[in-house]
């Protein structure tokens, strides 16, 4: 969460949807922007077996075959075959991060889904959404609008009534909130400050099916919250005493179907205990203590078998299974044998509605490795009995990528808890070639099959041969992983002084360097030797961040070109630049002027290497800057984006004016510098960029924090702007597409003659133009003089005229358009580009070209004429 924090350390309780407010806002700015044409983004995957962190299922009581899958933060995603296939809803829902499901009494096709993922990611959602038709189509309840109620920042559970209709209890990081109308208004009917004088977090509601007036809230530090009148009114009583701490004692609650009162708690204390209560949860006694939590928070998960009250199963790191009422338990999935055996980490566990232990024992689980069912609850074991139901669930959230053009093309990336993958292209083939979490990724662009890859906290890994064997390579880094007894992947003694995902560099001039971020900045110069050596080339920072965080380092960027330019960016904002990075003992300056927040990303133009980009973390406005002196002055240039972390920013390898920002709420592109950004380019959701990486000139990967990777055809292969510019002393109408002279025109070249009016048009770059348009080529003419002349044409008539006739001289094709056709009509999703000529008015031929009619009428009415096709149509313009 530290780089979703703004300079004082906070996150406001709206942040996420103010952001994703100013995003709908720009979608229906610009229609599309950055060269990225509409639908453009094609999803690549993992397309199975990995899934991804999904965190609640729904199955519908009528039809067994109609699941559901919200995932942490990569949306819903719907089931018409009880799982054997995978479709999203929708990728652009207010919020992809679904925390839980409830079908209202009344009628089943009514679903709620709570938003936001408080641990692990603590995404901030927007409430409740609401769906009428199955979970097909969503919209968000407007009375749990965050921007309206900080209550609904964060919505852990939702739960429904068993039999009255429209009753609906949320259990939210403020208390507990009830509806008797469908969620149309609510009312707080749990709030409870908490030790440290905060609410009372509410991270599971449950009815009782035999008797609904009987409700329980799970909270924090080991305690419940007991209703007997049907969520009016609460008592909370500590289940094990109090430790007052936050963060500690997770309760997940089930209530028996066929006992009324009856009640079991997994609670995350002592590694992960579960207790008892016959009375509705007013008294509790200890069952046993399987062990199955390991003191994580953000998982736990607990099952009663509906018939069967002695028949429980509890999830953590692992399943356990007790046939006894808890008072012992036997594990029943290993995550090392995953997909085999159920991935680690549960989080819901859901019975088919027909289940009745005998004919129907079928029981979905989701965890952070997607969705899998248990085909026989009572007869799964560690390694038997288990499905992998992650065919097209495509919820896997990359940490970083890193992508190669050679054979065929490569994708490396680190993932949340599903390892380090790769995507062969050639094959479609996707494997996994390291476990546990993964972060940063690199790939020697001398050698294909040479990958690098980041577990937690700076413990960096490689393969020499293309994923085959991989091992880790970060002996001598003593601020990487914290060492234990039982793992210590760099050595014994390291601190983990290091962020979880670890910033990590291979120098674009050496790629044999390697540089490590941690609390100093470690590289190793021949990071592919049989056992690289380390050293610290950069003291820690002696600041510290306003949440109390280490400042570790959380940027590395090295020169292209000079590798002795690096920049290194901190958590707290620090930026340190040094000269001379390749000595014995490198010099570093201090570099002011920027906000004091998380830096994300320190970026080089590919055009100019002076100029350097840098990007900032935090839930606030102006999250990009860029120098082209060293630091000593900066330009803002992310105004107009919302305000969200920046999390990735790449450059056009054509034209440095288009960029390309990943943000906390989606991509977002320009092509003009920053001035103006836009996201209507549909890419590639709604959904956090971790990384931007060029596979080809003209193509980029998106490495997502929820939906996988996605690949784009991008600024070669889609319009870009033709901008209109008017020199008044000659009256004269001048076009370009050219980025260069486009900036040289803004920057004042020719004295500045030369003005926007305001005007232009789409067409296609020449590298990657359609085969549809038609080469429209420009010619020049100086026998005018004074004044000199340009001419357009796509007509090889006037182009053959013009060639061996005396006075024009060809400049060369400077843009692609399609052709209109003899009466003036354009093509399918283009339109026209108007051609008007000045007769020789001020004793030179001038031309202006316009998609405006106003503006084709205003022409003709100062004495100019149509020319082209029809009415008048030179050129057509792709929209």
């Amino acid at each position: 969460m530290l780089r979703q924090r703004d300079d004082g350390g906070e996150i406001a309780p709206d942040a996420m949807s103010r952001a994703l407010r100013q995003r709908e806002a720009l979608v229906q700015l610009v229609p599309k922007v950055g060269g990225v044409m509409r639908n453009a983004w094609t999803a690549l995957g993992p397309p199975m077996t990995y899934g991804g962190r999904v965190k609640t299922i729904h199955v519908d009581p009528t039809d067994p075959h109609l699941l559901l899958a919200g995932a942490a933060t990569g949306g819903i995603w719907h089931s018409e075959d009880a799982g054997a296939s995978w479709s999203p809803v929708h990728d652009f829902l207010g919020s992809l991060a679904i925390s839980s499901f409830a079908h209202d009494a009344g009628n089943p096709s009514i679903i709620y889904a709570g938003t936001s993922e408080y641990y692990y990611t603590g995404t901030q959602g927007i409430g409740i959404l609401k769906s009428i038709d199955d979970g097909r189509s969503w919209q968000r309840l407007p009375a749990t609008d965050p921007l309206a109620s900080n209550n609904w920042t964060y919505v852990m559970r939702v739960a429904a009534h068993p039999t009255a209709p429209g009753v609906v209890l949320a259990g939210t990081w403020t208390g507990a909130l009830r509806s008797a109308d469908s969620g149309a208004t609510w009312t707080k009917v749990f709030s409870r400050a908490a030790f440290d004088g905060r609410f009372t977090i509410v991270l599971d509601v449950r009815f009782d099916f035999v008797d609904p007036n009987q409700v329980l809230l799970g909270l924090e530090d080991s305690a419940v919250a007991y209703s007997d009148d049907a969520g009016f009114t609460w008592t909370k009583v500590q289940i094990a005493p109090a430790v007052n701490k936050r963060g500690t004692g997770r309760v997940e609650l089930a209530f028996a179907r066929t006992v009324s009162g009856l009640a079991y708690a997994s609670v995350d204390r002592n590694g992960g205990e579960v207790w008892k209560s016959s009375d509705a949860g007013h008294t509790w006694t200890l069952a046993s203590t399987p062990g199955h939590l390991y003191g994580d928070n953000s998982v736990n998960a607990i099952w009663v078998d509906p018939v069967n009250a002695q028949h429980v199963i509890v999830g953590g790191t692992d399943l356990w299974r007790s046939v006894d009422g808890a008072q012992t338990f036997l594990r029943i999935s290993e995550w090392q044998q995953w997909p085999t055996s159920a991935h680690a980490d549960q989080h819901a566990i859901v019975a088919e509605p027909g289940y009745d232990g005998a004919s129907n024992t079928h029981l979905y689980v989701a965890s952070d490795g997607g969705v899998y069912r248990a085909n026989n609850i009572l007869t799964t074991t560690t390694t038997s009995g288990w499905s992998n139901l992650n065919n097209g669930l495509n919820a896997v959230q990359f940490w970083g990528g890193a992508v190669s053009s050679a054979d065929g093309g490569l994708f490396v990336g680190g993932t949340q808890d599903a390892g380090t993958l790769t995507l062969q292209q050639t094959g479609n083939r996707w494997f996994r070639w390291f476990g546990g979490d993964g972060g940063s990724t690199a790939i020697d662009p001398t050698n294909p099959t040479l990958w690098y890859g980041e577990f937690i906290n700076a413990a960096v890994f490689r393969s020499l041969d293309g994923g085959v064997h991989a091992d880790y390579i970060c002996a001598g880094i003593t601020e990487a992983y914290s060492a234990t007894a039982a793992f210590a992947p760099c050595g014994l003694g390291t601190s983990g002084e290091a962020n979880f995902i670890a910033p990590t560099a291979l120098d674009p001039n050496q790629p044999g360097r390697l540089l490590v971020g941690a609390k100093s900045l470690w590289v190793s110069d021949e990071a592919r030797a049989p056992t690289p050596t380390w050293r610290a080339i950069k003291a820690p920072s002696t600041g510290t961040t306003a949440s109390g965080g280490g400042n570790w380092i959380s940027a590395i960027a090295v020169r292209p070109g000079d590798s002795n330019v690096v920049w290194v960016g901190h958590n707290n904002g620090e930026l340190y630049v040094s000269s001379d990075a390749s000595s014995v003992g490198p010099t570093w300056l201090a570099v002011a002027g920027l906000p004091a927040r998380f830096v994300s990303r320190v970026v080089f133009d590919p055009a100019n290497a002076n100029r350097v980009y840098v990007a900032f973390g935090g839930f606030v406005a102006g999250n990009l800057y860029f120098t082209d002196n060293g630091g000593t002055s900066w330009t803002g240039v992310g105004a107009t984006l919302p305000a969200a972390p920046i999390l990735a920013l790449t450059i056009s390898r054509h034209n440095s004016q288009f960029l390309y920002a990943g943000t906390e709420v989606g991509l977002f592109a320009t092509e003009n510098g920053g001035q103006s950004w836009s996201t209507s380019n549909d890419g590639p959701a709604n959904v956090p960029v971790e990384e931007l990486s060029w596979l080809e000139d003209n193509t980029v990967v998106a490495a997502t924090h929820g939906r996988g990777a996605f690949l784009a055809l991008t600024d070669g292969s889609g319009p870009v702007h033709a901008v209109e510019y008017y020199y008044a002393a000659w009256n004269f109408y001048f076009v370009t597409a050219g980025s260069t002279e486009i900036a040289a025109l803004d920057g004042g070249a020719f004295g500045g003659v030369w003005q926007r009016t305001g005007q232009q048009f789409n067409v296609y770059p020449l590298a990657a133009a359609p085969a549809s348009s038609s080469t429209v080529w420009r010619f020049f003419s100086t026998i005018f003089d004074p004044r000199s002349s340009h001419f357009y044409t796509a007509n090889g008539a006037e182009y053959d005229a013009l060639v061996k006739g005396i006075g024009w001289r060809l400049e060369g094709p400077v843009f692609s358009t399609p052709m209109p056709a003899n009466d003036g009509t354009c093509p399918p999703g283009t339109i026209p580009i108007y051609r008007t000529y000045n007769n020789g008015q001020g004793g030179a031929p001038n031309h202006r070209f316009t998609t405006d009619i106003n503006v084709r009428s205003q022409m003709l009415a100062a004495g100019w004429s149509p020319e082209g096709q029809g009415i008048g149509v030179g050129f057509c313009s792709p929209q």
